[in-house]
């Protein structure tokens, strides 16, 4: 109560008291020497909280309500210090310098009460998770890279002329290795005839040729194997 009623008086002495808040409309008379008590000292508690708060705030605005907490606390005990200087000095009217500061404390606190607001409202960085930076997207499970085939395959051979179906006369059609004919089974799996054809440069007849007799192997390998007996009754005999 001490600090309200040393503002409340000190308000007074620098002119502040009652006033007509709506003239002309209705009788609404309020003392405007509360108003510095409960600007300042209600700026002050909350700019502490925001502080000292728990929360994760943005590191900018946790600075500012702490020098701003010094500020308004120096400001108060100025304003109570003043106060108590003129009330034992018998200062019934407060000097012009006091006067000046005493007048400024309303616009201070307005202006540090809206730029806390406003940095209290700025979202704060959330920390990065360990283990889950910069780590490349995972790659499909299943899914083919072509491109990875093909390199391994040039890899192993040179590069060939294509095998076109429109070859002169008399030339012999080039051999599929077997690195070719396992790529143009994989291939087949996300790719059509004609994109196998045309990036193992081959002819779409032949890359037909190579999944017909992959699948007619497959189909072979996977067949049962049943033993057929035959049992052969003689001529004549009794059944």
């Amino acid at each position: 109560m001490s600090i309200w009623g040393g503002w409340v008086e000190l308000g007074r002495m620098a002119g502040f008291g009652p006033v007509n808040l709506l003239p002309g409309i209705t009788n609404l008379e309020v003392d405007l020497s509360i108003t510095l008590p409960i600007g300042m000292e209600t700026y002050a508690a909350w700019a502490m909280g925001a502080w000292l708060t728990k929360k994760n705030i943005d590191p900018a605005a946790r600075a500012y309500a702490k020098w701003s907490t010094f500020a308004s606390l120096a400001i108060g005990m100025s304003g109570q210090v003043a106060y108590h200087l003129l009330s034992a000095a018998g200062v019934e009217r407060a000097p012009w310098p006091v006067v000046v500061g005493v007048a400024s404390v309303s616009v201070a606190v307005l202006g540090m009460a809206s730029m806390l607001a406003h940095r209290l409202h700025v979202p704060a960085e959330r920390p990065a998770t360990p283990g889950l930076v910069d780590q490349p997207p995972a790659e499909p499970v299943g899914q083919i890279d072509v491109d990875v085939l093909l390199a391994d395959l040039d890899m192993v051979q040179p590069a060939a002329a294509p095998d076109s179906e429109d070859r002169p006369a008399g030339r012999k059609r080039r051999p599929v290795t077997a690195d070719e004919r396992a790529t143009i089974v994989q291939l087949s799996e996300s790719l059509s005839e004609r994109e196998v054809a045309r990036r193992m440069k081959r002819s779409r007849d032949t890359v037909r040729r190579v999944l017909q007799e992959a699948g007619a192997s497959e189909s072979a390998s996977e067949a049962p194997v049943a033993a057929r007996t035959t049992q052969t009754w003689p001529v004549g005999a009794a059944a």
